[in-house]
């Protein structure tokens, strides 16, 4: 049988960044939340977790890729200053970035789903279901704090040659957890 997988992007991230991968277009609008619950695994990248844990509950059986998590809470300024280093240190493809006509939707719905304790949340979970992707150069959202405090909580954590945007690596490091 094969493994329904999707994903759930990023902040103001389109699903067609997540090439070869069902995903959601979260930061448009309303979503099908059924193919979240009908998932064997969600993959979020982000703050996608943070939308996937505001929204659906998961269920004890489905596994969860968690890539570039933002598991440490943080003020908004600290966000903020955090995002432009990760512009100009890594930058966004445009075309993979949501139309400027959705911001106003998508920074409310940023405001919701970041009020979230993303790593309280994981707690609740099986730990055997879950699994960290970090970029061993993310410096920015999910840094060497984030991976220390997941590893103390018992997560199972990889690190593979990235920053904080999704590449190659990442994907690879997907298909090698869900094989």
């Amino acid at each position: 049988m094969d493994k329904k997988i999707i994903v759930i992007p990023g902040a103001f991230s389109l699903a067609l960044k997540y090439k070869g991968y069902e995903a959601l277009d979260i930061w448009l609008g309303k979503v099908d939340l059924d193919k979240i619950r009908n998932a064997d695994w969600i993959v979020t990248n982000s703050a996608g977790a943070n939308y996937l844990f505001s929204s659906v509950n998961i269920k004890n059986n489905q596994k969860i890729i968690l890539v570039g998590p933002l598991l440490k809470r943080r003020s908004w300024w600290s966000l903020i200053m955090r995002d432009i280093k990760f512009l100009t240190g890594e930058g966004v493809v445009m075309k993979q970035m949501i139309s400027p006509i959705y911001y106003p939707y998508a920074f409310l719905k940023m405001i919701r789903v970041l009020r979230l304790p993303v790593l309280e949340n994981i707690k609740k979970l099986p730990k055997e279901n879950i699994f960290i992707i970090r970029g061993n150069k993310d410096c920015y959202f999910c840094d060497e704090e984030d991976t220390e405090l997941a590893r103390k909580e018992g997560l199972k954590v990889f690190e593979v040659e990235a920053g904080h945007n999704w590449n190659e690596n990442v994907s690879k490091q997907i298909k090698e957890i869900i094989k």
